[in-house]
């Protein structure tokens, strides 16, 4: 699982490379924001849905690591406190998404 998301991440870096080597095609982007001069940022000759590949491998990834977590969680608490452990591994995988800063 691990390796997934460290490759994912490897094959994310090589991809932004390629993108910022790919030729700037004559289409402002609406996503990106404006430049100090109120003119639109112009695309690149790349596909954003080369980003499926590593998104997907991070996916695979994080399927592969919280089973384990989950287990070693709850095998290594005490068995009065197992369901807490449960509560706040859940809790401690679902949150930091909700807390970032946009």
């Amino acid at each position: 699982g691990i390796g997934f998301a460290m490759a994912a991440q490897a094959i994310a870096a090589l991809l932004e490379c390629l993108r910022k080597q790919a030729a700037v095609i004559p289409i402002g982007s609406k996503c990106a924001p404006l430049l100090p001069d109120c003119q639109h940022v112009e695309m690149r000759d790349f596909s954003a849905f080369w980003m499926l590949v590593p998104c997907a491998m991070i996916g695979i990834g994080e399927v592969l690591i919280n089973p384990v977590l989950s287990h070693v969680a709850y095998e290594g608490a005490d068995p009065s406190m197992r369901s807490l452990m449960q509560a706040f591994n859940f809790f401690a995988m679902g949150c930091p998404t909700q807390f970032r800063r946009p």
